[in-house]
C-alpha cells in the first residue's frame, strides 16, 4: 500500500513551487512617500492693517466732490454763447421750419420741469453779424441769430435746420450778445405763412410768436 501510495503522489513541479513560495512571503509594501514641505500647504496669516481713521475714510468722497465743484466753477467761468443765423423769413416763413415754434415752447416745458434757467434766444439783426459771421454777406436780410450755450443742442439744431451758419460768439458780453441792429423790430412778411397754399389741417401759428423769445 505505501508503494502504491508513492507511486501515485507525484512531485509538484517547479512553477507550483515558486508560486507557492511567492503566495507564502510577505508582500513588501511600497515605500512610503516623504511629505515635501510646500508655501501653499502652510497656512498664511497676513499681517493685520490698522484700521483706517474717519478722515482716510472721507478723504475720497471730498476729493471727489472738490473736483466736481471745481469742473462746474469752470464750466461756469467758460460759458459762452454760439449762433445759428439765417434770414427771418427762413426761421419764421418758411413751411419747412413750420414745427420750430413748437420744439421751441417744448423745450422751454422741459426747463420749467428741470428748474433750469432759459439758455436760448433769438437776436434779429444782431449788430455783431457782419464781424463775427463768415459769409454773412450770403444771408437774406433781415437777419436772424439763434444764440445758445448749449453747444451740444446747438449742434442738433443746426443738422436740423440745416441752410444756417454758424457763429462762435465766445469772450462777448451778453450786452453785445443782445444787441440788435433793427432794435428787435422785424417788418411783416410780405406773404405770411398760411396766407395762401397751406394744405395743412391745422392753422400756422400766429406771426410774432417768436418775440417770447427775446431776451431784451
Amino acid at each position: 500500500m505505501a508503494s502504491l501510495t508513492s507511486s501515485v503522489l507525484v512531485a509538484p513541479s517547479a512553477s507550483a513551487r515558486v508560486s507557492r513560495r511567492s503566495a507564502a512571503a510577505p508582500v513588501a509594501s511600497a515605500p512610503a512617500l516623504r511629505k515635501t514641505s510646500s508655501v501653499a500647504s502652510r497656512p498664511l496669516h497676513a499681517a493685520a492693517l490698522p484700521p483706517l481713521t474717519r478722515s482716510q475714510r472721507t478723504a475720497p468722497v471730498k476729493a471727489a466732490a472738490a473736483a466736481q465743484e471745481q469742473s462746474g466753477s469752470a464750466a461756469t467761468e467758460e460759458k459762452s454763447y454760439v449762433a445759428l443765423c439765417a434770414s427771418a423769413d427762413f426761421f419764421f416763413n418758411d413751411v419747412q421750419n413750420e414745427a420750430f415754434a413748437e420744439q421751441l415752447r417744448e423745450r422751454v416745458r422741459f426747463f420749467g420741469e428741470q428748474d433750469r434757467e432759459i439758455d436760448f434766444f433769438f437776436v434779429p439783426e444782431p449788430a455783431w453779424l457782419e464781424s463775427k459771421l463768415e459769409g454773412a454777406k450770403r444771408l437774406g436780410r433781415p437777419a436772424v441769430a439763434l444764440v445758445s450755450t448749449d453747444h451740444v443742442w446747438m449742434s442738433f439744431m443746426r443738422l436740423r435746420l440745416d441752410r444756417v451758419l454758424k457763429a462762435d460768439l465766445k469772450g462777448m458780453s451778453d450786452e453785445e450778445i443782445f444787441a440788435s441792429a433793427c432794435n428787435y423790430e422785424l417788418p411783416p412778411f410780405e406773404r405770411p405763412l398760411g396766407s395762401d397754399k397751406w394744405t395743412a389741417p391745422y392753422s400756422p401759428y400766429e406771426p410774432g410768436w417768436w418775440e417770447a423769445f427775446y431776451n431784451k
